[in-house]
């Protein structure tokens, strides 16, 4: 039983993680259109 929960545990934190580096990703991109735009 505490083997199954430790695992969503560590599901749950890949999950976060994962949609954390999309987030990153976006915002990188959105910060090189700004830089690419004002030049």
């Amino acid at each position: 039983m505490g083997v199954l929960i430790w695992d969503v545990k560590q599901e749950d934190r890949d999950t976060v993680m994962r949609n954390q580096r999309k987030k990153d990703r976006r915002k990188t991109k959105s910060i090189l259109q700004i830089l690419s735009f004002s030049q």
